[in-house]
Parts: C-alpha cells; sequence; structure tokens
C-alpha cells in the first residue's frame, strides 16, 4: 500500500499537477473577461499620444489587441446598446442576409498629417450559426461605410467601400472585395485585375446594385486637390493604380466604369442614368 502522503505518490502525481497548471494558464479567458480586457485596451488607444507614450509600441499593442477583438467577435454579435459600452469601437457598415456580414473598426492616432490609423475586423455567421471574424489590417486601413453583395454563380463576394485620411491633403478612397465561403473569407481575390481592392486618392464611388456598375468618379467632392489621373498611372505604384493601368491601359476617362461579370471587374461604358436611378 502507498499511502497519500508518502513520497511515491507525491512523485506520481506531480507531474499531472504541472500539466493541469501549465493547461490553465493557457486556458482561454471567458467572454465577460475579454470583454473588459478590450474595453481597456481600446480606451487606451483612443487617447494614445506618440509624443506623451514613446515607450509604448503602439503597433504592437494594436495587433495584440486585435487578436483579442477577432477572438471577441467570434464568440459575440455586439448589438447597438453594447457597442455604447465600448470607447474607440464601432460597426461602420452591416448588409443583413444568411451571413450577416459586418464591419467594425478602432484606430489611434498617427501623430502626425495623416491623422488617424483605422484598424478594420469582418464578422460574418456561417450557415451553422457560428460567428467568424477576420482581421483586415495587415492588408489595409480603412474605414468601410457600405456593403454590397454582388451577383455570382462561383461564391459569396462583396464589396466594401470606404476611406482613409492619406494625409491633410489626400483622402485615400478604397474599394475592396471580399468573398466568403462558410467559415472562410478571402480579402485577397484577384477582381480588379491581380488585386482585390483599388485605392485612387480624392476620388469617389458609387455602386449600382442593379446593373453590378462601379462608377469611379475622379472629380474633387470635398475641396481636395485632385492629382492628374494620367500622371497617377505613370508616378504611382498603389494597387489602385496598378490594377486600373492593366484594366485600362493608357485609356483614361472621368468617370471610369466597372462592372462585376461573376468573378471580376472589367471596363464598361458609363451608363447614362438619373442620380439615384440604382441603374
Amino acid at each position: 500500500m502507498v499511502s497519500d502522503r508518502s513520497p511515491m505518490k507525491r512523485a506520481l502525481l506531480l507531474p499531472f499537477l504541472l500539466i493541469a497548471a501549465a493547461l490553465a494558464g493557457h486556458a482561454q479567458p471567458g467572454t465577460a473577461t475579454l470583454k473588459r480586457q478590450l474595453q481597456a485596451r481600446l480606451a487606451f488607444l483612443d487617447t494614445f499620444s506618440f509624443y506623451e507614450d514613446r515607450d509604448v509600441d503602439v503597433d504592437a499593442y494594436s495587433v495584440k489587441t486585435m487578436r483579442l477583438l477577432v477572438r471577441y467577435l467570434s464568440r459575440v454579435q455586439p448589438t447597438a446598446r453594447e457597442l455604447k459600452q465600448f470607447r474607440n469601437f464601432e460597426r461602420s457598415a452591416r448588409y443583413d442576409d444568411s451571413l450577416q456580414l459586418r464591419a467594425y473598426y478602432f484606430g489611434y492616432s498617427s501623430g502626425g498629417t495623416r491623422g488617424q490609423y483605422t484598424h478594420t475586423v469582418l464578422q460574418w455567421r456561417s450557415p451553422d450559426g457560428q460567428l467568424h471574424a477576420h482581421d483586415l489590417s495587415p492588408l489595409l486601413y480603412c474605414e468601410f461605410h457600405a456593403i454590397y453583395p454582388l451577383r455570382s454563380a462561383t461564391g459569396r463576394y462583396y464589396l466594401l467601400l470606404g476611406s482613409e485620411s492619406g494625409n491633410a491633403s489626400t483622402v485615400q478612397r478604397i474599394a475592396l472585395v471580399v468573398r466568403i465561403d462558410s467559415n472562410k473569407l478571402d480579402a485577397r481575390v484577384p477582381v480588379f485585375s491581380r488585386w482585390s481592392s483599388i485605392n485612387l486618392p480624392n476620388a469617389g464611388y458609387t455602386y449600382y446594385p442593379r446593373s453590378g456598375v462601379l462608377r469611379c468618379d475622379l472629380s474633387d467632392r470635398e475641396g481636395h486637390d485632385v492629382p492628374d489621373p494620367p500622371g497617377i498611372l505613370r508616378r504611382s505604384d498603389s494597387s489602385g493604380v496598378r490594377a486600373l493601368r492593366q484594366l485600362f491601359a493608357r485609356q483614361w476617362d472621368d468617370p471610369v466604369c466597372l462592372r462585376f461579370n461573376g468573378s471580376r471587374f472589367v471596363r464598361t461604358r458609363c451608363p447614362k442614368a438619373p442620380a439615384g436611378s440604382g441603374l
């Protein structure tokens, strides 16, 4: 017989206790704990200053915050009331079909003329009812204000339109397409030539769901300087310009119209229709 207090039994129990402690240390926090952690981290980023918080690696801090946010949004679809319990965390766009796609964001000050860096995460619900979340910040910074489904027989595609400050005189206008397949989201689908997004400075986008036409207006709408379009094509190496260069070669009109053909956007003539007609 081995007594409860014998060295042999303690030796046998010790590895199991160490394993249990290690597992407990790596256990995922509960949703309430996760929420409190996010509230504190997002509030700090809301007041972050490059001049006063020089000892903080804000990029690494934001990456960790986004990881927690992805985990949280994989569990919770926050209501408008619940969103008010956070600082520096908002839902900027939504589309209410079966996938319930939502765009959320947080940000922090750049400390310069750019203004704010916007980190966006997308949330959707797969057919089995499970929530999922995808971090877009490794791809781009943008606050999206509109989501449109795209007609396709090959998958669930969505067009997201948004903007991000470039500097004191430039607003980046961004159009991004994502594809969702149940529990997976692909934000790098090559729908604009070989890219998933276009980014044009101080331009404007209008999408017409009925015809699947995306209109790119290069005329300024907010009093900013509008770069010369052919000059953009020659000088810039942004993803949007590279895509347009391949789509349009050297032909450039204002506006430029693209039509989604089920798998990618292709050049099309801009239809003449009254404003607000939906085409």
